[in-house]
């Protein structure tokens, strides 16, 4: 009965230490993954980036919108693919690169990333105002102010954003936002 004793106890030691290793290999190989998903942009940057987008919405009269850590690393995991798979060409994920995710999407390139910055993106994305005209979303033939438009749209609550320089010096900005704007048919405020 003693001998029976120890080894169950031995047996009960042992899953233990095994479970144990398991969750730390689990905790340190979910912590890499998250890491290298992590949104480059720097505090200061998500300060003016934020701040930038919730002043042109101001002009609107929509609601101010928050940053999204998750976002974030969405649009990070973008901007890297395209920085380094893509040839450092811009382009928005279709349907099938979106996995079960749904959400807005801007999309910025500037030939400098010393001279282009972050802010210089949503700076861009405001410029379109100039040629937005109040009325409903009918793209495709208002593909010159949809950036303007999902900066603006009324319903989206959150961005999040990232950041990739190309071997080339150029920089690539992405910007998811949820919920997504730009309905066809739809008024952005």
């Amino acid at each position: 009965m003693k001998v029976l004793n120890n080894l169950n106890m031995f047996t009960k030691s042992f899953f233990t230490a095994l479970l144990g290793i398991i969750l730390i290999i689990q905790f340190s190989y979910a912590q890499s993954i998250k890491e290298k998903k992590k949104s480059r942009f720097s505090p200061t940057e998500i300060h003016a980036f934020i701040n930038h987008h919730n002043q042109v919405r101001k002009e609107v009269n929509v609601p101010a919108l928050e940053w999204d850590a998750q976002l974030a690393n969405y649009a990070q995991e973008w901007a890297d693919y395209l920085a380094t798979k893509n040839g450092c060409e811009i382009k928005h994920r279709d349907k099938v690169n979106k996995k079960e995710y749904n959400y807005g999407e801007n999309i910025y390139w500037g030939s400098n990333h010393k001279v282009f910055s972050t802010l210089s993106a949503s700076e861009s994305w405001y410029s379109e105002k100039t040629d937005y005209q109040y009325q409903s979303f009918k793209f495709p033939t208002d593909p010159v102010v949809g950036h303007y438009t999902q900066m603006i749209w009324k319903n989206t609550t959150a961005v999040g954003a990232g950041k990739a320089i190309c071997p080339n010096g150029a920089i690539i900005v992405v910007a998811n936002y949820n919920p997504p704007g730009n309905y066809i048919g739809e008024y952005p405020y």
